[in-house]
């Protein structure tokens, strides 16, 4: 019996139609979700955010967030798709308390009953089921960025943009196939198709609509589609590049610093991925100066080149590059 999937049908206007964009109110659901789950996968993030999700956990705004936000499933509306990679909190937090109260309304029965019957806490139900619910959950969504999400964001953000970069220059270069791989382990280009493998047989047309793609770094569970509304249809997926995100010391190699230093052989390792100076300085959390500085070195000593893509400028590991610190990891 061969596996089930959704299939998702496209058209020649779809991939010009396709965009990428971020979503502030969106990393600070998944986080809120991810904290009330206390998922042991996370230690270091765990760790890193325990004094300051102590401070609003028991909040009744906050604690209807994660309420909405099930295992396997979770409401749309409390962040709505993103208009681009400029995208703000301010723009997400304006776009749910526009939002429509049916839609709404509709996407919380779904997930927890009518009028939040589900959540077996009385506070949350009030929340949920208030005139004004979408204010209130816009105003939680505020107060989880301000006190979780607001300081880390700059660094945030340039991992995201490194994950667009290379994810939007291979979709636009050589197509859907190589723009969808390894966003998930079963989304993939089969016979003209995007599918989905593993979920109940459907067929869905984007009919020159294209895909809202938005990288996420708080999305544990890989993938999640928004694509019967009337908005475009949209992906979030788990971004590239979080892996020693939220280390507190950063893995290296003890070979390649002594070499070179310890803030450039940290550079020319976060470089398996290109990057512009911005982007570069938000990972490593260090002044636009002084990463500019030791990129110098690094194009100096032929371990680096650089490209301009569009209106940056990206820096890539040559083959010496690559070569030394392939090599450095091995000892």
């Amino acid at each position: 019996m061969s596996e089930t999937s959704l299939r998702i049908t496209v058209d020649a206007d779809d991939i010009a139609s396709s965009r990428f964009a971020v979503s502030p109110a969106g990393e600070t659901v998944h986080l809120v979700a991810m904290l009330a789950r206390r998922r042991s996968g996370h230690p270091p993030l765990l760790r890193r955010f325990a004094r300051r999700w102590g401070t609003i956990r028991n909040d009744p705004g906050v604690r209807a967030l994660a309420a909405l936000q099930r295992q396997h499933e979770g409401v749309d509306f409390t962040s709505p798709p993103p208009a681009g990679m400029g995208q703000t909190i301010q723009d997400d937090l304006a776009a749910v308390r526009t939002g429509s109260v049916g839609a709404a309304r509709e996407e919380m029965a779904h997930v927890l009953g009518p009028l939040g019957a589900g959540t077996r806490d009385d506070e949350v139900a009030s929340v949920l089921a208030a005139p004004d619910a979408l204010d209130r959950l816009a105003d939680a969504v505020e107060r989880a960025w301000d006190v979780l999400l607001r300081s880390e964001w700059p660094r945030l953000l340039a991992v995201l943009q490194r994950d667009v970069q290379h994810r939007a220059g291979r979709l636009v270069a050589l197509g859907w196939g190589a723009g969808l791989e390894g966003v998930h382990p079963r989304l993939g280009w089969h016979g003209g198709q995007i599918r989905l493998s593993g979920r109940p047989d459907e067929t869905v047309s984007l009919a020159g609509r294209g895909l809202l793609f938005v990288p996420s770094v708080f999305l544990t569970q890989g993938l999640a589609l928004s694509l019967h509304h009337p908005r475009q249809p949209m992906i979030r997926y788990s971004c590239r590049g979080t892996a020693t995100l939220w280390e507190t010391r950063p893995h290296r190699s003890p070979a390649l610093a002594p070499l070179i230093g310890g803030t450039r052989a940290r550079l020319l390792e976060t470089l398996a991925d290109p990057g512009s100076t911005t982007q570069l300085a938000g990972v490593l959390q260090a002044s636009l100066g002084a990463t500019g500085g030791h990129l110098r070195v690094l194009l100096d000593a032929g371990l680096v080149t650089r490209e301009r893509v569009g209106r940056s400028v990206v820096y890539r590991r040559t083959e010496l590059g690559d070569s030394l610190a392939g090599s450095a990891r091995e000892f």
